[in-house]
């Protein structure tokens, strides 16, 4: 973004065409220099009343909540600052992914798209601690169904697109597969930490 802004401000401030750099971009954007074309957006717009804004998908997050959280929970916050509710980087979210073998299922350009389709606009970047490269709970929640549609794309061997036909049951089979893998990972994580504190009790009460 202050590449574009620079740019902007090169082209038409510096040359007596625009006033100020929010003209300037503008134009750049959408006037004479249109880079707006060569942008990529996001094929499903209304992807959470498409697919999330439903009984079954509510049904199924909720039975699955306290998991999906605790996995949240240990891959977020590495790049918060003190006092900073949990978040998730990118990073954090890449290395998840890899931890269930969900990246070697779709493309690296599939799993940042994704991300950067599921982060919430964030009103001023310039004063926000950088959240808006990094997740809460509830876009962690999206992230995850947008790699569900993703891998289920990859399966069915289709690029996806606004005109691209979903079979709601086959997504939602595919959405609760992705899900149970993340919840699967939190439930072997929490068993891990079980048996630690046990063999620390243990070694606690031999050494007493």
């Amino acid at each position: 973004m202050d590449a574009i802004v620079m740019l902007a401000s090169s082209r038409y401030i510096k040359f007596g065409d625009c006033k100020t750099q929010g003209e300037a971009v503008e134009k750049m954007a959408g006037g004479t220099g249109n880079i707006e074309r060569f942008a990529e957006k996001d094929p499903f717009p209304d992807f959470k009343q498409r697919f999330l804004y439903n009984k079954e998908v509510d049904d199924m997050i909720r039975n699955l909540k306290d998991e999906l959280l605790v996995a949240f929970k240990l891959y977020s916050g590495r790049e918060d600052t003190p006092g900073e509710a949990k978040s998730m980087s990118m990073a954090e979210y890449v290395e998840l992914l890899a931890a269930l073998g969900i990246d070697q299922e779709i493309t690296e350009r599939a799993v940042r798209l994704s991300f950067v389709r599921a982060k919430e606009t964030t009103i001023d970047e310039a004063d926000s601690r950088s959240k808006h490269k990094k997740l809460k709970f509830v876009e962690f929640l999206e992230v995850f169904s947008r790699v569900a549609l993703a891998v289920h794309c990859a399966e069915k061997g289709v690029r996806e697109g606004p005109s691209m036909q979903i079979d709601k049951g086959d997504f939602q089979d595919v959405l609760q597969r992705v899900f149970e893998e993340v919840a699967t990972l939190a439930r072997r994580s929490m068993k891990r930490s079980r048996t630690k504190s046990m063999f620390q009790m243990a070694a606690a009460a031999v050494a007493r």
